[in-house]
């Protein structure tokens, strides 16, 4: 790895959802008629998590990102679109971001998502499921400046619970 810079490291926690979120979930609604539910709940303790996550990968060099509860649509937008504006309050942030970014001096890319999810490789965002492959696909193309260098993705997920 002898590029100049390390790489970019993207951290997104989700540790609330949006009291609709299981009812948004595809799964969700093959399931309605069996009086089930998805039990999204708070994901105590992946503050921590995501913080020790943001400090090592820092401390490794890597330019570090962190998220915290963002939508499906929100985290798809990161890793496609490059930048984007959102509002937090009344401050607007530019988030300098993933896939159309210029790579060539970064050595590789890492991201990581923690959330709900489940074995079909489907991940919450903070109001609805989507599936790992529509964050993955974006990387494939032969446009991106990754291509050839190491993408590390990491999921930790607490799998959906069911509640009746």
């Amino acid at each position: 790895m002898g590029h100049k810079k390390r790489g970019v490291a993207i951290v997104i926690n989700n540790k609330d959802f949006h009291p609709n979120t299981s009812q948004n979930s595809m799964f969700f609604q093959r399931m309605k008629s069996t009086n089930f539910c998805l039990d999204l709940n708070t994901r105590d303790g992946t503050n921590i998590d995501a913080a020790q996550l943001e400090g090592t990968f820092s401390e490794l060099g890597f330019d570090t990102y962190a998220y915290h509860n963002q939508t499906a649509f929100q985290i798809l937008n990161i890793v496609e679109n490059g930048k984007r504006i959102i509002l937090i309050g009344n401050n607007s942030f530019l988030l300098l971001l993933v896939v159309k970014k210029d790579h060539s001096q970064n050595d590789c890319f890492i991201f990581v998502m923690l959330s709900h999810g489940d074995d079909r490789d489907i991940i919450y965002g903070s109001d609805q499921a989507f599936s790992i492959a529509a964050l993955t696909e974006p990387f494939k193309r032969s446009t991106n400046s990754l291509l050839g260098k190491p993408k590390i993705f990491i999921f930790q997920v607490r799998h959906r619970r069911f509640c009746s």
